[in-house]
């Protein structure tokens, strides 16, 4: 459930972020989308990336962690 909710806070972020390019630079939803997060190394963006790759790691080792507890549980009952 914990990597649901960041998949869907990044997609709606990104989506929303488009958005308002398309808004504020008159050009259209999808260009500004895919000129939105363009990987470049040496940037900030880089930086963002990592973290947010690491964030999405933490995530699913969470979900994996608490799919476990709750079939111990259950196989213990």
């Amino acid at each position: 459930m914990v990597t649901f909710v960041f998949i869907i806070n990044v997609g709606l972020m990104l989506l929303l972020m488009a958005v308002f390019d398309s808004v504020i630079y008159e050009r259209g939803f999808f260009q500004s989308l895919f000129d939105i997060y363009p990987f470049e190394l040496g940037t900030r963006r880089t930086i963002v990336s990592s973290v947010a790759v690491l964030g999405f790691i933490i995530a699913v080792y969470i979900d994996y962690k608490d799919r476990k507890k709750s079939t111990n549980q259950q196989t213990s009952e």
